[in-house]
């Protein structure tokens, strides 16, 4: 029998098995090495090719035994694509959660670290979760990242008595049940983000999750309405009248300013509540998931049929006074029985709700810590929304929550940061928000008011949501047009908001370090980046945002901007408390298109559906049905041609000083026009 196995892929990554129980990794890139002992000799060392949904990879296999002699089998795989590495230990006999696998007792020191802790994911770059992922880091941005692959709502990472990464399970009774599988996933990479991507990405694959695009319903598609914590309309109405006319009134004032509202929220003042069954408890549990017929007398869906728009619904926990707990089965403060699931799910379905929003995740909204309650809840949940067409929303979530969204093609939003969006919650919301986007689930900021403009850009720039709470008659609607189009569609980025890989280092060694993201619209290679930075004096690289080559960088708030090369400083100067510059490439046009004038996310794709560059830049603008101009803003280092097919231009003004240009497009009825430019050719001299 060989006394040691080794496999390899062609990304310089190595994994050598003893059968003494040793195994140790070896990146080569980074000259990085992981390894520990399994703790009892190994035995049937095999190696064998496996494909799964995350693709094609080279496993070694073995036997052990565990303690008194239990039976355990052991893998670790090492896929082709990406340096991902999935650990395995299944359960043949019955064991105890003190066991755990892997534990690496050779690891890469001295590494920065961020990792999850608690409410909203909570990020730390001093502290450890234990639900995972951790993440280190070196100074130029190489990365690791490990986390639970499985059974997330039981998966705990933590440190062995001399500094050892654990990954084990944990759970209340403690014991573990033949037949189950323990899976720990380690991802390497060159670039931060780049290994958040590539973990993220293989648990959704691997879990079969189909990862929903930016306007995969209508709360990411279209501006919305909020009643939470934070908004006007939170546990009361306009003076003098109720809640169903008072947000009548609010559509109304949607419909005379000629703005598509996509949907209305309705928070957990709808629904029964405490022992004395009220919708004014604040406080408490759910007595009865039902609108309450003193608000809605009709009920809900008579309610949503007037109003003319889908709704998007709260919940909380289970009361200990609700008579859901004698007729199904709860664990904790949530239900565990996918009866009752499927009974709230037709409930709001026949009610016009098309989402539906789980709070109080951190507590009290939670399940007993058994091996199997956790999941039974979130699946039980899942499964029933799905089978109504309902989408989820997960709010007060901990890291293991974000975790298990891995698993649900329609978790389409999960809350990030605290309740009503503000300055104090911008960093949470850059940090957490990248565990959200790297499992597929799109970060929403939370209500705010229309015209506080740094918190609009941040919502928009997040590609999620974005939804105000504004009274009647004082929604700033020029304001919101800066975000969406007419019919509401909201123009935003393809990938959403995250640090920079500088950022995180610097924030790694200094938390006065200023905070820089960058939101992208990818038109087939033709990249815009959206850069905002807070918290400080900030500076940032074209190089950093992944160009090679000259950019022109417009600084949104002052109007100005300047040609910049890859590896030359960018400047960002805050207006306020926030800076934000719009990064184009100059194309072989001799032109960097900066699209509509009007809208933060200039070149999002709601608006601009494509951009090419050959020599004579095209691109094709898209209009809403209520639209007719739209402004198109460009730099050319010399007065351009601007022509239109299917629309047409006017008011075509060029600064010679700055090279910024602006035109007037006018729509076509097919509701979309293509524009081509190009900067003239330098006139030679009389006799040259």
């Amino acid at each position: 029998m060989a006394s040691k196995r080794t496999i390899a892929n062609r990304n310089g990554l190595s994994i050598d098995v003893a059968n003494n129980g040793r195994f140790e990794i070896v990146d080569r890139k980074c000259a990085w090495t992981f390894g520990g002992r399994i703790g009892a000799p190994l035995a049937g060392l095999l190696v064998g090719r496996e494909r799964d949904r995350a693709g094609a990879s080279t496993e070694i296999s073995f036997a052990f035994n565990g303690p008194k002699g239990a039976a355990r089998r052991g893998a670790i795989r090492l896929y082709e694509r990406g340096n991902v590495i999935l650990f395995e230990l299944t359960f043949v006999d019955a064991g105890t959660t003190d066991e755990a696998f892997p534990v690496l007792s050779t690891y890469p020191r001295g590494l920065h670290h961020l990792t999850y802790t608690g409410i909203f994911g909570r990020y730390s770059f001093g502290r450890f979760g234990t639900d995972g992922p951790w993440a280190f880091f070196d100074d130029r941005a190489n990365a690791v990242v490990l986390s639970p692959a499985a059974h997330f709502m039981n998966g705990e990472l933590s440190h062995g008595p001399r500094g050892q990464w654990r990954s084990g399970i944990v759970a209340d009774d403690k014991r573990i049940p033949a037949g189950f599988v323990h899976r720990t996933v380690l991802v390497m990479a060159a670039g931060i983000n780049r290994a958040f991507e590539t973990w993220g990405r293989f648990l959704t694959d691997l879990a079969g999750k189909r990862r929903p695009t930016n306007d995969a319903d209508m709360g990411l598609k279209y501006l919305g309405y909020w009643t939470d914590h934070g908004a006007r309309y939170y546990y009361r109405w306009t003076h003098g009248s109720n809640y169903p006319a008072t947000l009548l009134n609010v559509r109304d004032e949607f419909r005379k300013a000629k703005v598509g509202l996509g949907y209305m929220q309705l928070d957990s003042w709808f629904y029964r509540k405490g022992a004395r069954d009220r919708w004014q408890d604040v406080t408490q549990g759910t007595y009865l998931y039902e609108a309450s017929r003193e608000l809605f007398p009709n009920g809900l869906g008579a309610f949503q049929k007037n109003l003319g728009v889908p709704l998007i619904t709260h919940s909380r926990w289970l009361d200990k006074s609700s008579p859901y707990r004698k007729q199904y089965d709860i664990s904790g403060n949530v239900a565990v029985d996918p009866a009752l699931w499927r009974k709230w799910m037709r409930y709001l379905k026949t009610a016009g709700v098309r989402t539906y929003e789980q709070d109080w995740l951190s507590g009290p909204a939670l399940p007993e810590r058994t091996l199997d309650a956790g999941e039974c809840f979130i699946d039980a949940m899942a499964e029933a929304a799905r089978r109504e067409g309902i989408n989820l929303q997960l709010c007060m979530a901990l890291p293991r929550h974000f975790l298990q969204g891995s698993k649900y093609s329609h978790l389409t939003t999960i809350r990030p940061s605290g309740d009503r969006f503000k300055e104090q919650h911008w960093r949470s919301f850059v940090f957490n928000g990248r565990l959200a986007s790297a499992l597929g689930i799109w970060p929403w900021a939370d209500v705010f008011k229309s015209w506080e403009t740094a918190n609009l850009l941040l919502a928009t720039l997040s590609a999620g949501m974005v939804g105000v709470g504004d009274g009647i008659g004082r929604i700033d609607w020029p304001s919101l047009l800066r975000a969406v189009r007419r019919d509401g569609v909201i123009v935003k980025p393809d990938q959403p908001l995250t640090p920079l890989d500088p950022c995180y280092v610097a924030y790694a060694k200094s938390r006065a370090a200023p905070i820089v993201a960058a939101a992208r619209t990818d038109h087939d290679g033709w990249v815009t980046s959206y850069v905002v930075a807070f918290g400080g004096n900030a500076s940032a690289t074209p190089a950093a945002l992944s160009y090679d080559g000259p950019v022109y960088a417009y600084d949104y708030f002052r109007g100005t901007g300047r040609v910049c090369m890859a590896d030359e400083s960018l400047r960002l100067r805050r207006e306020g408390r926030i800076a934000y510059a719009i990064v184009v490439p100059i194309g072989t046009s001799g032109i960097a298109f900066l699209g509509d004038a009007d809208k933060f996310v200039s070149n999002g794709r709601q608006r601009v559906a494509s951009v090419a560059d050959d020599g004579v830049l095209s691109a094709r603008i898209v209009f809403a049905k209520d639209e007719d101009l739209v402004r198109l803003r460009g730099y050319a280092r010399r007065r351009p041609e601007v022509g239109a097919r299917g629309g047409r231009i006017e008011n075509m003004v060029y600064d010679p000083a700055s090279g910024l240009f602006e035109v007037d497009l006018h729509a076509s009825p097919s509701g979309s026009a293509i524009i081509r430019a190009r900067a003239q050719p330098r006139r030679s001299r009389p006799g040259a």
